[in-house]
């Protein structure tokens, strides 16, 4: 018998869903647009203060009914690059 175990989720926990990407990850992974959250772990800044730019208009945005995603392309020129 052995000793393993298969684990399967139905769902991601919490802390795994939003992913911290680098430029190029984020480049090659073809998102057009990513959610505040991730947009905030890419700037390096919490939660609370990504949805506080996006209030302000510090970080550009889109909204989609409730839904509130960040341009990709557009997060890149914010930081003087280009895809």
């Amino acid at each position: 018998m052995s000793s393993e175990q298969t684990i399967v989720r139905t769902q991601m926990p919490k802390h795994e869903r939003f992913t911290v990407y680098t430029r190029d990850e984020l480049i090659r992974s073809g998102a057009l647009t990513i959610t505040v959250e991730e947009s905030g772990r890419f700037l390096g800044v919490g939660r609370a203060a990504a949805y506080e730019s996006v209030r302000n208009g510090e970080i550009p945005s889109l909204t989609l009914g409730r839904r509130r995603l960040v341009p990709v392309a557009a997060l890149l020129r914010m930081l003087g690059e280009s895809e």
